[in-house]
């Protein structure tokens, strides 16, 4: 469960190459501590509600659809 935390925003985020921070590994550290409960909760929350409800790989992906809206449009405003 604490790899999901950690990967999560590491894919979103960092594997990108975009940022300027893309080389330091300070600055990819202390940004785990901001991006890890941004993306790695969610996702741990979305494979637990799967799991639970027992829907299997198109429950996992249908969630993560309505939360990747969901982030964009309402919490980061970016859509």
């Amino acid at each position: 469960m604490l790899g999901l935390v950690v990967l999560s925003p590491l894919v979103a985020e960092s594997l990108s190459g975009y940022d300027s921070s893309t080389g330091d590994p300070l600055a990819l550290l202390g940004g785990l501590l901001f991006l890890g409960p941004l993306y790695g909760c969610p996702a741990l929350l979305i494979r637990e509600i799967a799991r639970r409800l027992g829907a299997g790989w198109p429950g996992i992906i249908a969630l993560a659809a309505a939360f990747g809206v969901l982030e964009a449009g309402v919490i980061d405003q970016s859509m």
